[in-house]
């Protein structure tokens, strides 16, 4: 009897120690694959690396002048091609006649967005998508222009509408008669004109060019005929002219212009006569246009980079001294983070999750900073690519490992 007894304690210590091997294997096993890691997908990036610098723009400028002391409603926008002979403001007695002239001229504008947009006739018209999409875009808009503090689009997206609206209206078949509202309209002009104590004069621009509305006393401080022949020092010197009591405005003869800035000679070796480069002004968010290198007149421990550009923009063209930013290299790969880069058997790399499976991918940098590296796309079989998973986060990493899930 005790021998049994003896060997069902036997079978019964067996039992545990199996189980308790079981779940020790099976626990060793567990921790082994449940190695949660962090990872991240390997997508193409375009990095540009940006130089910033501080200059001024010249042209070839020529003011407008007007002999009466009168109050000045201009009629373009700064930056707006002229002809010779166009109306760039109207001269009023006072700024009571102006503030009537103004609203003589909304409603005039008006009137014209009636009558051009209340036929049918025109094929436009009957493109009911292309006219919805129209008073959409409107819309948002007007909803981004009410998002910032300035307003300068608003007017113009609110004829947007109106427009699209009665082309819509028109196009649908709906019978529209606008000769009562235009009668309207051009009564209230009518009376608004006999309250006008003294008749505007008109400020004509004597040539063809680009207006501007205000003169800094720049305007003849550079011979651009001569600019590729001045120096750092040369620039140094320049000083504004006293502006004539009579400017009212000014025009530039040409649509392009140039812009002058002093660099060390490390940083002037950047711009390479005769080639070209992007520019960006920082609040033009991320456009950017071509600029050419006319000239970079060397002295002893700098130099004068002259730029010719032929984009003309008002989002800057009205202030003389710009900040710019020089797109000088551009790089586009796989984005790494830093955290992620191993080094193996002294080759540069990172580990990626393939299924379950830890895999080292060589990492050939074609850029690198502190928070990341462009790595090259093209490379071979053992090298990152594209939609690879890399681990940016793990512990004891080797290739080979096999890891149950990630997060």
């Amino acid at each position: 009897m005790r021998k049994k007894i003896m060997t069902l304690a036997a079978r019964i210590a067996a039992s545990i120690a199996i189980v308790a091997l079981a779940i020790f294997v099976g626990l060793e096993i567990f921790l082994g694959l449940y190695n949660p890691v962090e990872t991240s997908l390997a997508l193409m990036y375009e990095h540009e690396q940006l130089l910033t610098i501080n200059g001024m723009i010249f042209r070839e400028e020529s003011y407008i002048t007007s002999s009466d002391d009168k109050v000045l409603d201009y009629s373009v926008s700064d930056g707006e091609k002229v002809s010779a002979g166009d109306t760039v403001a109207m001269a009023y007695k006072d700024s009571e006649d102006a503030d009537t002239g103004k609203q003589i001229e909304e409603l005039q504008r008006q009137i014209d967005t009636i009558k051009s947009n209340s036929t049918v006739n025109d094929y436009y018209v009957l493109d009911l998508d292309s006219i919805k999409k129209d008073i959409v875009e409107a819309l948002y808009g007007i909803a981004g222009v009410c998002g910032e503090s300035g307003v300068g689009d608003l007017h113009r997206l609110t004829e947007d509408i109106s427009g699209s609206v009665t082309k819509k209206q028109a196009a649908t078949g709906a019978v529209l008669n606008f000769s009562e509202k235009i009668s309207e309209l051009e009564r209230e002009i009518g009376e608004l004109k006999d309250s006008i104590s003294v008749s505007p004069i008109s400020v004509t621009s004597p040539e063809a060019g680009y207006f501007f509305s205000q003169c800094d006393g720049y305007e003849n401080a550079v011979d651009v005929a001569n600019i590729t022949s001045m120096t750092a020092e040369d620039f140094r010197n320049v000083v504004p002219s006293e502006v004539p009591d009579d400017a009212v405005g000014k025009i530039a003869k040409s649509y392009e212009w140039y812009y002058l800035f002093t660099a060390d000679r490390a940083t002037a070796q950047i711009f390479r006569e005769g080639g070209s480069v992007e520019l960006r002004f920082p609040t033009s968010g991320a456009s950017s246009f071509p600029a050419y290198v006319d000239k970079v007149n060397y002295t002893e421990e700098e130099a004068l980079v002259v730029l010719r550009c032929d984009y003309m923009s008002d989002e800057y063209a009205v202030a003389r001294n710009q900040t710019v930013q020089v797109v000088t290299q551009r790089t586009e790969g796989l984005f790494v983070d830093s955290s992620a880069i191993r080094i193996n058997d002294g080759i540069t790399g990172v580990y990626v999750l393939v299924g379950v499976e830890v895999k080292f991918r060589k990492v050939e940098a074609l850029y690198s900073c502190e928070e990341f590296v462009i790595a090259a796309a093209d490379g071979d079989s053992d090298s990152l690519r594209l939609y690879d998973y890399i681990i940016t986060k793990g512990n004891d990493l080797y290739d080979g490992k096999l890891i149950y899930r990630q997060t």
